[in-house]
């Protein structure tokens, strides 16, 4: 599934979207070897079939039929 994550603007600087926010301190995520841009991968993804879930974003082509995830503000409850 997407995560909101891209290199769109600056190869290799992966940003938040809408916050332009840096992921470079979520480096560990990433599966090995990866992101490795093979084709224009802009987007990055959680592939929930990985065998190490500490381990599993992967870029892809923005392109790429997937689902996503969102943020969504919660309200308090009392």
């Amino acid at each position: 599934m997407y995560i909101g994550l891209n290199d769109i603007i600056t190869e290799g600087s992966w940003e938040w979207t809408g916050s332009g926010q840096s992921s470079s301190s979520f480096t560990t995520y990433w599966k090995n070897g990866e992101p490795n841009d093979s084709g224009g991968e802009d987007c990055a993804v959680m592939e929930t079939w990985s065998s190490d879930p500490l381990k599993s974003w992967n870029d892809v082509p923005c392109t790429r039929e997937s689902n996503w995830v969102c943020e969504k503000n919660h309200k308090r409850c009392n």
